[in-house]
């Protein structure tokens, strides 16, 4: 299975990802049935991944939800409070 990760609001200088395009993000190979939840934690980001935002084809979602072939990721940092 293949997705497509991308990271904002300096999420990609956390990740150093090698090859990882700012503008198209990064093609992924994964297992069939691998959470969203294991992919933050091969990207090992600094606080654990706790406080980002997850979309997936443009839904946001949990930590919990299975993966699937062709889907884009997207993680963002929250910018501002309300």
């Amino acid at each position: 299975m293949h997705i497509t990760l991308k990271l904002l609001a300096g999420l990609e200088l956390d990740a150093r990802i090698p090859g990882y395009d700012p503008i198209k993000g990064i093609r992924m190979e994964i297992p069939p049935g691998y959470r969203l939840q294991a992919l933050i934690k091969q990207l090992k980001f600094p606080d654990g991944g706790r406080r980002i935002i997850y979309f997936i084809n443009g839904t946001r979602v949990g930590l919990w939800k299975k993966l699937q072939d062709g889907d884009e990721i997207v993680c963002l940092r929250p910018l501002a409070g309300g």
